[in-house]
Order: C-alpha cells, then sequence, then structure tokens
C-alpha cells in the first residue's frame, strides 16, 4: 500500500533538506524543471535518480506512487501512452523546505480528445534533500478538466453534469 501524504510530509521533514539559497539548490531546481519539461523514455531511464530520490513519495492525483523504481515504471507508462508531454514552469516560490512550481502542461494521446493537444494547469509541491534529490513530490492541478473531460464516454458524462450546473 502506498505512504500517505500526511505520512510522507512528517517522514521528509527529518531529512536534510538542500540549503536555502544555495548553488545546490538551483541546480536541483533546474534539473527537477529539466526532467518534466519535457518527457521521454530515454530522458526518463537516463537521469530519474539524478533528479528523484530512492525513497520518494509521488502523487500527481491520478497515482500515490513510492519509490525511485516504481515512479520510473509509472512515467514510462505515462509516456508510452503519449505522444508527447510538455511542461512550462512559470513559477517557483520557497516556503520553509517547500518549494511549490507553477505549471503549464500540454500533452498529446489518441486515446484522449480525438487525438488533440490537452493543456492543463497546475502546481507541484516538492521537498529536495540535501543532494538536491526530490523526497517529496506532490501534484495540485484540475485531473477533471486536464484528462477526464477529454475521455470519450466519461468526459461526455462530465461535462453534461458541468453544464447543468
Amino acid at each position: 500500500m502506498a505512504e500517505t501524504y500526511e505520512h510522507a510530509l512528517g517522514r521528509t521533514a527529518a531529512i536534510p533538506a538542500v540549503a536555502p539559497d544555495s548553488e545546490a539548490e538551483s541546480d536541483a531546481i533546474a534539473r527537477f524543471q529539466e526532467f518534466l519539461s519535457a518527457m521521454s523514455a530515454d530522458g526518463i531511464r537516463a537521469d530519474i535518480r539524478k533528479v528523484y530520490a530512492q525513497n520518494v513519495f509521488f502523487n500527481d492525483t491520478l497515482k500515490t506512487v513510492d519509490g525511485v523504481d516504481a515512479l520510473e515504471e509509472y512515467l514510462l507508462e505515462t509516456v508510452q501512452r503519449t505522444s508527447f508531454v510538455r511542461v512550462r514552469f512559470d513559477d517557483v516560490v520557497r516556503s520553509g523546505r517547500d518549494y511549490y512550481l507553477r505549471w503549464f502542461m500540454e500533452y498529446q494521446s489518441g486515446r484522449i480528445n480525438g487525438g488533440a493537444v490537452v493543456s492543463s494547469i497546475g502546481m507541484s509541491q516538492i521537498r529536495f534533500d540535501e543532494s538536491g534529490k526530490v523526497v517529496l513530490h506532490q501534484d495540485y492541478w484540475d485531473s477533471t478538466g486536464g484528462l477526464f473531460e477529454h475521455a470519450p464516454v466519461v468526459g461526455w458524462v462530465l461535462r453534461k453534469v458541468k453544464a447543468g450546473l
């Protein structure tokens, strides 16, 4: 069973963090952004362990995974179902040991929205360990508007429900 967000917050609070306002902090943020900016199977395989810690907690509102191996498998499955995934980061804010990155994502899949490009906005809460690897990654985004509204049957139902509100 996957770890809960609340448990991950407590567990990662005890892990030494990257130094604020340091070169290591800037490098960690840049490495994270570069990794997610244009995800590909080759990029995931080559770089995931440079970005994420072995014991990472990850939740993107669709799935929760524990550990870098499970995350690698999940991200590979995700990119294999899409033609492309691009993320543009618009803002980064630090609060204590947490970093909040506001983003705009575009992706394309033959199974979603008739193969047309789908876009969504969201924010990721990130915690780095002292080596600059991500130990906690929690996404906040509208998975209904960013994904499910574009799915064949479910999308039709969701659009009808929203139209009636």
